[in-house]
């Protein structure tokens, strides 16, 4: 199917995750937030690393970030190259062959277990000849989640995709994929980051606050995209505890958080 903008669930507000000091990587120890602002701090709040990857230039053309669903039979296969991005495990197992590389056997995490780098995603680099692979006897299910021009996606699902990016600067980029949680009432610390940034909620629903926006409320199967530099907050006002992936593309030189003392 030619590419479907999920227009609902693209929101101008801001968010992602914290927990990393100004530069630091994802799931870093949190900075000290040396305002009196309590809010600011980050409460109830948990992250784990799903990986990152570093790309020498984004790809050509006009481009957007999209997290594609995509389904492999019991037994089936398929081998291909294409842009970097994660590969991201739904149900059931999903092998991942690089040529020349590793094999990776991804599951998801048992129900409420939290996910470990490299159990349930990866990371697929730019032009690397790979296979993906079915080895059980039930359908296996995977995100796909990368930047990436417009294109047409034949048999399989867009279920997120940001607007159309602005130019980009050139240069070597790091892709990150972060898995977060907010209990109920929790919060992120109030913070920037240095690159883009998307996420897709996969459980509950979370608040977004960003400076100078209304606040907006993201359910699961929605998502939202925010541009660098941009303070932001995110907030679990519900009763159950909300799960979502967070995104990042942040080109090299830039700090990946900055830690805010002021809530915005």
């Amino acid at each position: 199917m030619t590419r479907t903008r999920f227009t609902a669930f693209l929101l101008t507000a801001a968010v992602v995750f914290s927990g990393c000091g100004a530069g630091a990587g994802p799931c870093a120890a949190a900075t000290s937030v040396t305002s009196a602002v309590s809010t600011a701090r980050a409460e109830g709040f948990d992250c784990s690393s799903l990986g990152e990857g570093r790309i020498s230039s984004l790809p050509k053309g006009t481009l957007y970030v999209q997290y594609l669903e995509i389904p492999l039979p019991a037994s089936g296969s398929l081998a291909h190259t294409h842009i970097a991005g994660f590969v991201y495990a739904i149900e059931g197992t999903h092998r991942l062959e690089i040529v020349s590389g590793e094999t990776k056997e991804l599951t998801p995490s048992e129900t409420g277990a939290f996910p470990r780098a490299d159990r349930q995603a990866a990371f697929v680099p730019a032009d690397a000849a790979h296979s993906h692979s079915n080895p059980g006897t039930a359908p296996n299910l995977w995100y796909f989640i990368s930047i990436r021009p417009n294109g047409p996606f034949p048999g399989q699902q867009e279920v997120f995709a940001t607007p159309d990016l602005p130019p980009l600067h050139d240069g070597a980029y790091t892709e990150t994929l972060v898995f977060i949680t907010l209990q109920p009432k929790g919060r992120t610390v109030a913070h920037k980051h240095g690159g883009i940034e998307t996420m897709f909620v996969l459980d509950g629903s979370v608040e977004v606050y960003i400076h100078g926006a209304s606040t907006r409320t993201l359910g699961k199967g929605e998502g939202t995209f925010i541009p660098a530099d941009t303070p932001m907050q995110i907030w679990n006002k519900g009763a159950a505890t909300a799960k979502f992936l967070a995104f990042f593309v942040t080109v090299d030189g830039k700090a990946f958080q900055t830690n805010l003392d002021t809530s915005p």
